[in-house]
């Protein structure tokens, strides 16, 4: 069993180092690693480059600066393991996580695996831990590639939306899922996220970045249209509401804005939202 892990970077060479230690040192070895530089301005290419050049499990793709959505797709053009599994570069990885997934594949094949991680805030972390996880990737409850592990002949030429740079995760994942039809926990956390970084996009919302979070969550419902079950009307009900708590987040920093441009833009994102069920 062979794992293809891919790196996006871009401007991360204050935490690059301990991302790909976290890999290096991984107890299961049998991994290719797929760094994307996605155009940095800083060192991160230059740090990568180095480090690289000791292990040839390590490879690295430059490009100029695209989005993480096109770093990510130029990973999955380039990957030859069996499993494909994704961390971001300012994150790291548990020591056993290779371990752990290549135990779960050897019972649970052609599935996707789905591992708890810690949710890093200044020095403290906290468990995040679901305990059904395709109500998870439906409701988007951190719906994220960096704490699935996809088997790649499934895959196959799925790709990430390049015209999304908000809600690509959210939808890649459900796509997958749409696909394999197979998801499996492992109940252990094995991934440690930072929330704190303020250079995340996660940490910069802008209305276009709403907007694409609506636009991949319609999209979603799409995918769902002719197999809604229970379950599923239920966490697209959740993602909904998701959206507009955001919206709600992003409107309450407008304080100099007038009114009636506040309305205009809740009046825009609302409408976006066309989630009808039953």
């Amino acid at each position: 069993m062979k794992f293809s892990i891919i790196i996006p970077v871009y401007n991360s060479s204050n935490y690059i180092i301990r991302c790909l230690d976290s890999i290096k040192k991984q107890i299961y070895n049998n991994f290719e690693c797929i760094i994307i530089d996605d155009g940095s301005t800083d060192n991160s290419f230059f740090i990568c480059n180095d480090y690289i050049k000791s292990d040839s499990r390590f490879k690295i793709i430059h490009q100029e600066n695209k989005g993480v959505s096109v770093a990510r797709n130029a990973g999955l053009n380039a990957v030859t393991g069996d499993y494909i599994v994704f961390v971001d570069s300012d994150d790291f990885i548990e020591l056993n996580l290779l371990q752990e997934l290549n135990e779960t594949i050897q019972e649970s094949s052609n599935a996707i695996i789905q591992y708890g991680f810690f949710g890093w805030n200044n020095d403290s972390k906290t468990r995040y831990l679901y305990n059904n996880p395709s109500f998870d990737v439906k409701a988007g409850n951190m719906g994220v590639v960096w704490r699935h592990a996809f088997p790649a002949d499934l895959i196959g030429n799925l790709r990430f939306d390049e015209n999304l740079s908000g809600g690509e995760d959210y939808l890649f994942v459900n796509e997958a899922l749409s696909k394999i039809n197979n998801i499996v926990l492992i109940r252990k956390c094995l991934y440690n996220h930072f929330f704190d970084n303020t250079s995340s996009i996660m940490n910069n919302i802008s209305i276009d970045l709403l907007k694409q979070q609506v636009d991949s969550t319609n999209k979603v419902i799409n995918l769902y249209k002719s197999k809604m079950d229970r379950e599923t009307i239920s966490a697209l009900k959740i993602r909904k509401e998701w959206c507009k708590i955001e919206l709600i987040q992003y409107t309450l920093n407008l304080f100099d804005e007038k009114p009636s441009k506040l309305r205009k833009i809740w009046r825009k994102i609302i409408r976006k939202i066309s989630l009808k069920l039953a």
